[in-house]
């Protein structure tokens, strides 16, 4: 009865073990798919911030650096484009 526990047992952790393995490499592989931006947004007083972002539109840039557009103030591009990569 005693052998059967401990196989039992050591069963049980590789396959904890083996799950967490699939875990973290699962998460790797969706960290080395994501691709980084470094965008320049330059305010109308000429303030220049560089951002890094994963996003890939003008607007979810904006909303990611919390800048907020006036309904008359004008961004180019506008804010539906993507960003243009490099």
């Amino acid at each position: 009865m005693i052998n059967n526990e401990k196989a039992s047992l050591s069963i049980r952790r590789i396959a904890i073990i083996a799950i967490m393995l699939m875990f973290v490499l699962g998460v790797s592989v969706m960290a080395t798919n994501v691709q980084l931006n470094n965008v320049k947004i330059i305010l109308s007083n000429n303030y220049e911030i560089n951002v890094l972002t994963t996003k890939t539109k003008v607007k979810d840039v904006l909303d990611e650096s919390h800048i907020v557009v006036l309904p008359e103030e004008i961004v180019v591009p506008n804010l539906d484009a993507d960003i243009l990569r490099k």
